[in-house]
């Protein structure tokens, strides 16, 4: 079963998981909707009313593996 995987295998795959979407959202330059141009950034809920955001949209998926390890040890 699932739930019966190694805490290492399942932080390794959320990780490689959250970094490929963040990858997906941060290196997308531009989008468009209802005919407005939309310039979408990332930023990580580090704690309840704060965000951590740098400012731009070209790197912010860097950060998956920092915050990662701290979001783990969180649920302990």
């Amino acid at each position: 079963m699932w739930m019966d995987a190694p805490s290492e295998v399942v932080q390794q795959l959320t990780g490689s998981i959250a970094f490929a979407v963040a990858s997906l959202i941060d290196g997308t330059a531009s989008a468009e909707f209802e005919g407005k141009e939309l310039d979408p950034h990332l930023a990580f809920a580090v704690r309840a009313g704060e965000l951590l955001y740098a400012g731009g949209n070209s790197w912010m998926h860097e950060y998956v593996c920092r915050v990662l390890p701290e979001v783990f040890s969180a649920g302990e």
